[in-house]
């Protein structure tokens, strides 16, 4: 750790005795925050988070970790705060992250299951109408983040500006298709993926689940978090286990209207990967980091699964028309 990163937390680490602590550089992401790990192992570790304000708000990440932690899920504790500089030292979940040991496949099930249960949990006994106050997964958001896809992967790729009329007819078509899917129903957490939890080996059941993104959180459509699970940027998924964890959450909501909630997790779905596709260009092409494209086939993988739903022909036919297959795999 430079001195130059200590310098920018040293007042805070020392108001809570951890100045002198060895730091070192953990995790970065998609978006400003970055973590870093404190301490030794004889006497502990904890997590500093920066997450530099305006663009990340530390004090969402606080709300939702006591909300969720309430529920009985696992979310790491705030342990000190600084809101106005985005500080904050939150308790160590470990190593045991679900990205590594995915790498066994005689794990993947097992960690698919817990994770689909979780969000099991976490609709049974989520209760919108206890937290109107909260913000809403609004048409004008789901548009935001497509947008992402025409300012950054289209002029890339087709090598031009997206033509006004062009993003009228896309906005029209995901308007008929999202605006339905504004009514809330459940508390999405927008980042449920396996690179943000942690398989926690000393806690049980659904708490052996360790949450760590969730600060973007809002009321929304149940589907949007579970196809954020089986349809992952970063990592395939097979399709037996796919197919498991979307019966294993259907059966566990006898009332469900099956049709339809397939239906929305396509729709969910293409629109989440069409906005990873943006954002992983803009990785590379403001940030230098091309480690984002490789998983770009495997998103249009996921697009296409999708699109293969009646209910999104319209899409699948403006797709073809405006980004014609052979650039997407390119």
């Amino acid at each position: 750790m430079t001195e130059l990163i200590a310098n920018k937390f040293q007042n805070f680490l020392a108001a809570y005795g951890w100045a002198d602590k060895p730091m070192s550089f953990l995790a970065g992401d998609c978006s400003n925050r970055k973590y870093y790990r404190l301490g030794v192992e004889s006497s502990g570790f904890v997590i500093l988070m920066d997450a530099p304000p305006p663009e990340e708000k530390l004090e969402d990440f606080v709300r939702f970790s006591k909300l969720l932690a309430e529920m009985g899920l696992s979310t790491p504790e705030v342990i000190q705060s600084d809101l106005e500089h985005g500080f904050a030292l939150i308790e160590d979940f470990g190593d045991t992250t679900y990205s590594k040991m995915l790498k066994d496949p005689e794990e993947q099930e097992k960690l698919y299951t817990l994770a689909t249960k979780t969000l099991i949990y976490l609709h049974k006994n989520f209760d919108p109408a206890k937290h109107s106050g909260l913000p809403h997964f609004t048409f004008d958001l789901f548009l935001k983040e497509l947008s992402v896809m025409r300012d950054w992967y289209y002029p890339e790729v087709y090598g031009k500006k997206m033509e006004d009329k062009i993003w009228k007819d896309f906005v029209s078509i995901w308007s008929e298709l999202l605006t339905p899917l504004s009514a809330p129903e459940t508390l999405v957490l927008r980042d449920f993926m396996v690179d943000n939890m942690v398989y926690l080996k000393n806690r049980t059941g659904i708490g052996a689940c360790g949450l760590l993104d969730f600060q973007d959180a809002v009321l929304g459509r149940r589907a949007y978090d579970l196809v954020s699970l089986l349809e992952d940027a970063r990592y395939d998924v097979p399709s037996e286990i796919q197919s498991k964890m979307k019966g294993l959450y259907m059966d566990a909501f006898p009332e469900l209207d099956r049709k339809q909630f397939l239906e929305e997790y396509s729709v969910l779905g293409a629109q989440r990967s069409i906005k990873i596709l943006g954002i992983f260009m803009r990785m590379f092409l403001k940030h230098g980091k091309d480690n984002y494209l490789k998983h770009i086939p495997r998103v249009w993988r996921w697009i296409n699964q999708d699109l293969s739903h009646p209910r999104l022909e319209a899409v699948r036919n403006w797709m073809d028309q405006h980004m014609p297959e052979l650039k997407r795999r390119a």
